[in-house]
């Protein structure tokens, strides 16, 4: 592994002594942080940028949380996609242009993401890695090699899919919020970690050092990270309503980053309104659909991802309006660039004649 500077990065996770260094490879540039990480992880112990920190490798891939596919979004490229990794790249792309699980030529991969700026070298690389640890299934038939999606992954993709579809749809809201409060050990600090990540990913901002707060009622998807993370008696959970001294605006600015979170909003609005128009995505080539549903997939599931879903009767107006400009610009572009994307996919995977 070319690095810069001195140490070496131990598989096994112990200390990574590249914290804040640069370096490249296979055409990508990342930056390591300190990372602790068991022995028993692996090869997903390099997981560069933002480390995905988990005590454990569950059995089977379908146990993940949702958060840790998204998060795997966290390499740093130099190509098209900033912040998208390929070892992200592939199962999305396999899971979501087929569903049906086919095996496809490796060849048709590496073109697909040849557009998004990686190399071949380092989209073989993360081939054969996503094969190792059971990501994908491998089969040779004479000098190919062909790849499909394992189908302990589709629980996830398709829980991510749920996710994206349900973003910004305005139900009714009871005016009840979950409260968390925490007590975990130093010698839990991993788990802590990942509880943190995960309340995150529901929605949940941070009111004090131990303490949590969503704005809707949570409580069973709660008592499920609790028990998945193995938490019973370190954590406690509440659900109601807010006194009314309670200052809601004051909280909602101390728990979120509002002004964040409508910048995002503004973002894609403004990235994404030349390809409103029909005849604006009718004069795009094949590649071209391909690389602009590419990253209207990733800036919007990285949009869901961090957003915590705050009720509209709590957001401020300018955010409100533009969560909705976001969803319905979303609408408007995305599937007529699926189909596009999903078509040209199947030519590469050599699938034009497969039902």
């Amino acid at each position: 592994m070319g690095c810069r500077g001195r140490g070496r990065i131990r598989r096994s996770g112990v200390r990574n002594t590249h914290a804040g260094r640069i370096f490249r490879q296979g055409g990508h540039c990342f930056r390591y942080r300190r990372v602790v990480l068991p022995r028993s992880l692996g090869s997903q112990v390099h997981q560069f940028g933002r480390v995905i920190r988990v005590a454990s490798l569950p059995a089977s891939r379908a146990s993940w949380s949702v958060s840790v596919l998204v998060d795997r979004l966290s390499a740093v490229s130099v190509g098209e996609f900033p912040g998208a990794s390929i070892q992200s790249w592939v199962p999305f792309l396999l899971g979501t242009t087929l569903p049906t699980r086919p095996f496809v030529p490796g060849d048709g991969i590496i073109a697909l993401l040849e557009y998004a700026g990686y190399t071949a070298s380092s989209i073989r690389v993360a081939l054969s890695r996503l094969c190792a640890d059971g990501t994908l299934e491998c089969r040779r038939e004479g000098r190919k090699s062909k790849y499909r999606l394992a189908p302990q992954m589709i629980e996830t993709i398709v829980s991510v899919d749920r996710r994206v579809e349900q973003f910004g749809r305005e139900v009714s809201w009871n005016g009840r919020w979950t409260i968390v409060l925490a007590s975990i050990p130093d010698s839990l600090r991993s788990t802590r970690r990942n509880m943190k990540s995960r309340l995150g990913y529901l929605g949940f901002g941070r009111m004090r050092e131990t303490a949590w707060i969503a704005a809707r009622d949570c409580e069973s998807e709660v008592e499920d990270l609790i028990e998945n993370l193995g938490l019973d008696g370190m954590v406690d959970v509440f659900v109601g309503e807010p006194a009314g001294l309670s200052d809601i605006d004051e909280l909602l600015h101390r728990c979120w980053d509002l002004d964040a979170l409508t910048a995002g909003y503004n973002d894609f609005v403004v990235r994404f309104a030349p390809l409103v128009p029909t005849n604006a995505r009718d004069d795009l080539t094949a590649e071209e659909s391909v690389l602009r549903w590419m990253r209207l997939t990733h800036d919007y599931r990285e949009l869901v991802h961090r957003d915590p879903e705050l009720p509209p009767e709590v957001l401020p107006d300018a955010a409100r309006s533009l969560r909705h400009r976001v969803v319905e610009t979303y609408a408007t572009i995305h599937d007529d660039l699926f189909e596009r994307a999903q078509a040209h996919a199947r030519r590469m995977f050599e699938l034009d004649s497969a039902p």
